[in-house]
């Protein structure tokens, strides 16, 4: 962090320089501009003059080159800085997530259906994250342990799926023998009804 703030500060002033040397700009060409039409008007010292325009152009010149280059270096330098930086935050992230991942709290039936839930946005997560990976290009190291992370994700949410299915399966079991146990109350009944009104309640309810 403090090399990348280091580098962001080196371009700041050197950004601020380039400013000066582009304000000062006009300064030189005018300076050339005139040496031109003093030469252009026959001065005794034309020769002089010219040659020192011309030094002062060429100074101009070089330093400008000078100082685009030494930018481009700094850029580097950012660029690196911020590449290294996010592979140190991308190795942290893939570890703190490899633990969630291995978490194995999932099989008590009352919670595993919420947590089924949340582990498929975890995997989502997991997906959309891989792209960091790629735009701070494949390093082998990096690869491999994202790859640990992506395994294990899969074969997390496998055994959720699996658990949470039992689960339902088992409620639709329960449900199911329930309503099974209410029907047959109601068809065992030798309740005939004493009335009209009953009859017709009892009919509503067979039906």
């Amino acid at each position: 962090q403090t090399n990348l703030e280091q580098a962001e500060n080196l371009i700041k002033r050197h950004e601020a320089f380039l400013t000066t040397m582009e304000a000062n700009d006009d300064k030189i060409n005018n300076v050339v501009q005139f040496a031109g039409r003093l030469c252009d008007e026959g001065h005794f010292a034309a020769d002089k003059v010219h040659k020192k325009a011309e030094s002062i152009n060429d100074r101009r010149n070089a330093n400008r080159d000078k100082a685009m280059q030494y930018m481009d270096k700094l850029k580097d330098q950012l660029q690196l800085h911020q590449f290294l930086q996010d592979c140190e935050e991308l190795g942290e992230w893939v570890q703190e997530k490899h633990i969630t991942a291995q978490d194995e709290t999932y099989r008590s039936a009352k919670t595993v259906h919420s947590k089924w839930t949340r582990h498929q946005a975890f995997e989502a997560e997991i997906a959309s994250n891989k792209d960091r990976l790629f735009r701070i290009q494949q390093i082998s190291e990096l690869g491999q342990q994202f790859d640990d992370l992506e395994r294990t994700t899969k074969d997390k949410g496998e055994r959720l799926f699996d658990a949470n299915r039992e689960v339902l399966l088992h409620q639709t079991c329960d449900d199911i023998d329930s309503w099974m146990n209410e029907l047959e109350k109601q068809i065992e009944s030798e309740d005939t009804g004493n009335d009209l009104a009953s009859v017709n309640i009892l009919m509503q309810k067979q039906q």
